[in-house]
């Protein structure tokens, strides 16, 4: 417990550790030496949680061929996140926006894969497949939440569609909890400016401060509603 604060008061996520997997969206200071703020800067109020964030701006599912960085790549984020021998008791993932709408097949044949090793992960729904199950084998008792893509200025939801069905597919099948922040975290395109300050994004992609931390209180709450002491 804190000094001076009652048990019954703290939230279930109290000194629990959360381990966080994305991109820009999601990178923050805690992730690299820069001044980045994210949603996850403003979780402590609500999680009170030990926050391991491996997210970097420009990451995908998909092990694209053209990277600035390996921890663009999901699966690079999960082998550093494996090498740090962090034992999580969440895990959450919130990405897709940058792994376009080429290279997707579909659900059966990424199912077909009999070994993790012999998924292809340029293939997102292999990719995907591939984030989901080794992060199942790296902690098989943690809570898993799976977040599609926020809506933009540039695409309509529906441009995403694609994407986001490959992320609720194998969460589903993964028995990870789907977050759908496209419909449901506030933040609308048409209350945005393309390339400006709107509403809630800085830029028509990436939160602003007013964004972040609405973020925090969805994602936050979601965590809280299926986390139990």
């Amino acid at each position: 417990t804190l000094e001076g604060v009652n048990n019954k008061d703290l939230p279930s996520t109290f000194g629990k550790k959360i381990l966080l997997f994305g991109d820009s969206i999601t990178q923050s200071i805690n992730t690299f030496a820069s001044s980045t703020e994210s949603w996850t800067t403003f979780t402590d109020e609500y999680l009170k949680a030990q926050i391991f964030n491996y997210a970097k701006d420009g990451a995908a599912y998909k092990d694209k061929v053209a990277t600035s960085t390996d921890w663009q790549r999901i699966s690079y984020q999960l082998s550093q996140s494996e090498t740090d021998g962090v034992s999580a008791d969440v895990v959450f993932f919130a990405c897709g926006t940058n792994d376009g709408l080429n290279g997707i097949t579909n659900f059966a044949d990424a199912m077909a894969v009999a070994n993790i090793g012999d998924l292809d992960r340029e293939d997102l729904y292999e990719a995907i497949r591939y984030a989901f199950w080794k992060a199942r084998l790296l902690h098989p008792n943690a809570i898993f939440f799976v977040a599609n893509i926020l809506q933009r200025t540039a695409n309509s939801p529906t441009y995403y569609a694609p994407v986001n069905l490959a992320i609720k597919q194998m969460a589903e099948y993964y028995n990870m909890i789907y977050i759908d922040s496209s419909a449901e975290s506030g933040i609308v395109r048409e209350f945005e400016v393309d390339g400006s300050s709107g509403l809630f994004l800085s830029d028509g992609l990436h939160p602003n401060t007013t964004g972040r931390k609405k973020l925090a209180a969805f994602f936050s709450t979601k965590i809280l509603q299926n986390f139990i002491k």
